[in-house]
């Protein structure tokens, strides 16, 4: 009986680590868009930080019937680094700039801006569908 609780906490915790890997490979893969060249790539490329971002993608309308990059998720892992990085700055006394924490809050910013940029592309598209009536 003992074996057998100890073989479910490690596939239970197994199971954990593969859905967190992969959901962190998804906001990878959805914040490397950001590098291609079209216009509303470069408005959101432009956008200096994250809660600027979520807040550009809260005022553009949500137009598409696709659902895109919700920010639901990324917003609570962001939170969390800025909690680690505060921390940081106090254990290592302001020198925290090229930490773990401050990467993946850069990686939270560009995931943001992948997602404005996607909204803004799909509601041009469905502004050229209207145009075009």
């Amino acid at each position: 009986m003992f074996i057998a609780a100890i073989i479910l906490v490690l596939s239970v915790a197994a199971t954990l680590q593969f859905a967190v890997l992969a959901w962190h490979a998804g906001v990878l893969r959805t914040a490397a868009q950001i590098e291609l060249a079209e216009p509303e790539r470069a408005f959101a490329a432009g956008v200096r930080d994250f809660d600027q971002a979520v807040a550009y993608r809260q005022l553009c309308p949500d137009l598409s019937s696709e659902a895109g990059p919700r920010l639901s998720g990324v917003r609570a892992y962001h939170g969390l680094l800025e909690a680690v990085s505060a921390v940081q700055r106090k254990i290592s006394r302001g020198d925290a700039q090229n930490s773990w924490a401050s990467r993946e809050i850069d990686l939270c910013r560009r995931y943001a801006q992948a997602a404005l940029a996607e909204r803004i592309q799909h509601n041009r598209a469905v502004l050229a569908e209207v145009g075009s009536f």
